[in-house]
């Protein structure tokens, strides 16, 4: 509770203080006082604080995904987004590396984002892209400052803070896996009696080796 003097016209302003409302709903009414006591009060004006961020706490595809997709998912907390700008494809960009994995090189491309919706429930975003994302590495970045953000205008993180800086979500697109591994061969001198090629041994320490192909990248 404060008090305030008015001008000889009858106007005044009050700037509230850092600490004076709380988080979350504040009842606010003025009550005006003449030179004689007599005392009028307003209607209340219920207003809500918000300073907590929503965060961006989990993410799909990510690391690296053997399915091809043209759906990225964001699982975000908070039950007061705001879905007009949570959908708005403005404040997303995603790119596919041009298959070697660089983003610097000059032959990463830009991939066209057909849509954005939101479950308001479950806090869901579904970010559709207009091509599928085949095998590729690929970055999204997101805008929080345009896209997701709360009611009262708080941009969300990625995990930790700080808010409103640019998120980045790399991830991944790799169906084909890894190639078949190369038999494994028992050791010459380990493989006793007749014959050093026989795979018969009495040797319960034998010497195996296995080796691993060489990578296509």
């Amino acid at each position: 509770i404060t008090t305030v003097a008015a001008d000889e016209l009858g106007a005044w302003q009050y700037t509230f203080n850092s600490g004076e409302l709380a988080e979350g709903l504040n009842i606010i009414e003025v009550i005006s006082t003449n030179t004689v006591g007599i005392a009028a009060r307003s209607e209340p004006l219920n207003l809500i604080l918000d300073t907590v961020a929503p965060i961006i706490f989990n993410y799909a595809p990510s690391g690296v995904y053997d399915q091809t997709t043209d759906t990225i998912e964001l699982y975000v907390s908070g039950d007061d987004l705001d879905e007009i700008a949570v959908t708005d494809t403005s404040g997303y960009s995603l790119y596919g590396s041009g298959g070697d994995g660089s983003f610097t090189d000059g032959n990463e491309w830009l991939i066209p984002i057909s849509g954005v919706s939101i479950d308001m429930i479950s806090g869901l975003v579904q970010i559709n892209t207009a091509v599928m994302l085949t095998d590729d590495y690929y970055q999204l970045h997101i805008d929080p400052n345009v896209t997701v953000r709360d009611l009262a205008g708080n941009a969300a993180y990625l995990i930790t803070p700080p808010a409103g800086e640019e998120i980045v979500i790399a991830f991944e697109v790799d169906t084909e896996g890894p190639s078949a591994p190369l038999a494994p061969f028992l050791d010459a001198d380990s493989d006793t009696g007749a014959s050093n090629s026989d795979t018969i041994t009495h040797e319960n320490l034998s010497l195996i080796h296995i080796s691993e192909p060489t990578r296509p990248y």
